[in-house]
């Protein structure tokens, strides 16, 4: 399944998000009171996307997962709402003296309002309801085409933005967005790109993406300040990922294209996905030298030679502007 999409890996480790097994927080030292979580707060949504932010206890420090955490969501009818398909991220607080735990499940909020969440913390001992709150509708202004902005919920120095586009075939292509404080060259850091009906994806050419972006990393929310006013967001194309399959010719090309630049073919294998549907043309597969799986130094290399391959032959520029005017 890998082979005909690295997507289908990637949400592996969604499901291991979704599992809640990435990087959070754990009590500092066992056998200690645990701080307590606010027992309510508020969350925010929009069309298709919702942003809850789970504070969370002083005293804990980076490790395992908090394993067992579950998102339970609710419609105004009562009716559960499934949020299953999310992007997550660790964050400061906006005082930028805490972490933060963001959930951003995505579906069809418009159809389905939230009213509720509820998130459960087993390993502390807790649970948050959360009620939300619906955020006005940013008014967006494109000077050309290939993405719909369809979603922006801002938080502090984060946006969430939901984008929908079509991409040349059904592999991963990554479109390569940028997003910037309008009057400003710097772009604000991509944290999270999550898919929408990862399924279809593997099998369609239009996508939905979440994007969350942010203050960089090396920075702190608090010295980035929160967002106002217009962004400006620009696309310069699509990057096919170093992990995906190719045609024959395309393999070929690629051949050519190490051998004019004097690369050893040794080091970037492939190998042909045998089992791949018929109708599946892209059946030659990338495939890490020997050794690389113990060394993180080869693996890393390999994947940087094989991605500037891919970008030399295959990206596809594109030429896209948005203003986003937050409400």
């Amino acid at each position: 399944m890998g082979r005909r999409f690295k997507l289908i890996a990637a949400i592996a480790a969604i499901a291991s998000v979704l599992g809640f097994g990435a990087l959070v927080y754990r009590a500092y030292a066992k056998g200690k009171a645990k701080p307590g979580i606010p027992p309510s707060a508020q969350a925010l949504v929009s069309r298709h996307v919702a942003w809850l932010a789970l504070p969370l206890p002083q005293g804990m420090d980076v490790g395992d997962g908090l394993d067992g955490l579950s998102l339970k969501l609710w419609d105004t009818q009562g009716n559960a709402v499934d949020g299953k398909e999310m992007a997550v991220h660790l964050a400061r607080t906006p005082d930028g003296a805490g972490w933060e735990y963001f959930l951003l499940p995505m579906g069809d909020f418009a159809a389905h309002p939230l009213a509720r969440a509820q998130v459960e913390l087993p390993t502390l001992n807790q649970k948050t309801e959360f009620t939300f709150r619906t955020v006005p509708q940013a008014k967006v202004v494109a000077d050309s085409k290939g993405f719909e902005v369809r979603d922006v919920i801002a938080r502090g120095p984060y946006v969430a933005l939901f984008v929908c586009f079509h991409v040349p075939d059904a592999r991963d292509w990554q479109p390569q967005l940028s997003l910037y404080r309008a009057g400003t060259n710097t772009p604000l850091y991509l944290y999270a790109r999550q898919f929408y009906h990862v399924k279809q994806a593997a099998t369609q050419t239009h996508r939905c993406n979440l994007f969350l972006f942010g203050p960089n990393p090396k920075g702190t929310a608090k010295q980035e300040g929160a967002l106002r006013g217009e962004l400006v967001l620009k696309a310069s194309g699509f990057r096919l990922d170093e992990g995906q399959c190719l045609t024959q010719a395309e393999k070929e090309r690629l051949q050519q294209k190490a051998r004019q630049e004097n690369l050893n073919p040794t080091l970037l294998p492939f190998v042909e996905w045998k089992d791949a549907p018929a109708d599946w043309s892209f059946r030659w597969c990338p495939r890490p030298p020997k050794g690389a799986e113990e060394d993180g130094t080869l693996a890393g290399q390999w994947a940087q030679r094989v991605q500037k391959l891919y970008d030399d032959l295959f990206f596809v520029p594109m030429r896209f502007q948005a203003k986003i005017h937050l409400p």
